[in-house]
């Protein structure tokens, strides 16, 4: 938008001052949106960024989220199963014909009008502990839903975790690719200028235009794994494919932390884990979901113990004859009628159907229970993997540093001999392929070592974003 073409900048004549404040405000109001979202699309996607977006974004999290609303709505409804249940009613009657008339209790053939009112109330005093048990049961579901979105959101900050440090991977190979080719060129460059000095022979000569040949080839396959890369992080985040832009995205992990021994033991952290991962909490959930469905099961063969109560009222008149009917207020006083009553319903037989619900519910019990086992036997192992490779990662990145270095006076060394002619071309090139594969190997410890250091981190309880 050009702002010089409105009536801010004086193009139309000014006819009041509260317009032209009003005008005024406008303007900057817009200026200062346009910076803030200028700013904003301009801002680095971070690794926290991307988790962040993909959990706000994510279809799976949307997903248990309305799992977790239906979940407190059936707690709700368990909670009013302590609650008597109350009722009204209202009815209108027209009857012609033979009928009752209950002034005189004798049958007469006069058109009448009735009106009735009721109300009636229930309280189911014993069944067997069934609604406590039920309470209970979605007591502990709303919670195994809260854990549930946990772990949706932290599965999903772990996928786009990974899918990031994948990206960041292939923008470094990227480099390190440019790195290669560059040199290849320029060795190629001074290749051809000894090769027409006669100092070098055409097989010389080839060797270096095909190693340059290859390099090119090579940089073109990291880059394309890096757009692969790209669309793995962007369907990981369900990003807007408005949003998705080559040239805008450039990986990278701010403030990459210095690799560092450290000393865990994965049998405490599985311990603490037990009470902070939402996996290891949704399976003791679901073993206390399964206990009082069974308990609940128990109680249907119990007698039921029930109170009611209400009471009614009635008005009536005949119609097209003269009556001698009561008015309706003196009606619904004197007619009004009220009861107590409780019963008890004792179960004999239905089929084997509670004998059969009591068997299922038993079954899932013990299925819950095998359940946790497993879930607690693979937190241990993802634990235990998680720290042993995070120490074994710092170990290969302090030798892989010490390889680099070396790796890299060799190759400085064996260009300088090469120069000399004390080194042949294929010579140098295995060394130069080894100093630049040790690059890569040391970027990616680095990476692993960084990735596997947060999952430790986030079995210690930490927030993974």
């Amino acid at each position: 938008m050009d702002f010089r073409d409105s009536a801010v900048c004086g193009d139309v004549p000014k006819t009041d001052n509260r317009y032209d404040m009003t005008a005024k405000q406008t303007f900057i109001l817009a200026l200062a949106a346009g910076a803030f979202f200028g700013a904003r699309a301009q801002e680095a996607w971070t690794i926290d960024r991307c988790i962040e977006y993909a959990v706000e974004n994510s279809a799976s999290v949307k997903k248990t989220e309305l799992d977790l609303d239906s979940r407190k709505a059936d707690y709700l409804q368990a909670v009013g199963g302590f609650l008597p249940t109350v009722s009204a009613s209202s009815s209108v009657q027209w009857n012609w014909g033979r009928n009752i008339d209950p002034e005189t209790n004798t049958y007469n053939t006069v058109t009448t009008f009735n009106n009735g009112y009721g109300a009636y109330a229930g309280l189911n005093l014993f069944d067997g502990l069934q609604t406590l048990n039920r309470f209970k049961q979605a007591r502990e579901s709303k919670k195994y839903g809260k854990d549930a979105l946990q772990d949706a959101r932290d599965e999903k900050a772990i996928a786009v975790m990974s899918a990031y440090v994948e990206l960041v991977y292939c923008k470094g190979t990227i480099e390190v690719a440019e790195d290669k080719v560059a040199e290849s060129r320029r060795a190629l460059e001074k290749a051809k200028l000894e090769f027409d000095l006669g100092m070098i022979g055409m097989p010389d000569l080839a060797q270096r235009q095909a190693q340059a040949a290859n390099d090119e080839y090579a940089l073109v396959q990291r880059r394309n794994a890096y757009q692969m890369a790209c669309l793995s992080l962007w369907d990981a985040m369900n990003l807007d494919p408005a949003m998705r832009d080559f040239d805008a995205w450039n990986g990278n992990i701010a403030g990459l932390p210095e690799p560092a021994m450290q000393i865990d033991d994965p049998e405490q952290i599985y311990q603490c884990a037990l009470y902070s991962n939402p996996k290891a909490r949704m399976a003791d959930l679901n073993v206390n979901m399964s206990r009082y469905a069974y308990r609940a099961a128990k109680g249907a063969f119990s007698p039921q113990i029930s109170v009611q109560a209400g009471l009614s009222t009635n008005y009536f008149r005949a119609l097209g004859v003269e009556s001698n009917a009561a008015s309706f207020s003196s009606q619904f006083r004197n007619n009004l009628g009220k009861y107590v009553g409780a019963s008890v319903s004792i179960p004999i037989f239905n089929g084997f159907s509670r004998h059969s619900s009591l068997r299922r519910a038993r079954n899932n019990y013990n299925v819950a229970q095998i359940e946790r086992e497993e879930s607690r036997l693979k937190l241990y192992n993802d634990i235990t993997a998680a720290v042993n490779d995070r120490d074994g990662y710092f170990k290969e990145i302090v030798s892989l540093e010490k390889k680099v270095e070396a790796d890299s006076l060799t190759y400085a060394l064996a260009k300088r001999k090469c120069d000399e002619g004390m080194l042949s071309v294929i010579d140098l090139l295995t060394t130069e392929n080894t100093y630049y594969q040790s690059r890569i190997d040391l970027l990616q410890r680095r990476l692993l070592y960084y990735m596997k250091n947060r999952l430790v981190g986030y079995y210690k309880g930490d927030r993974l974003w």
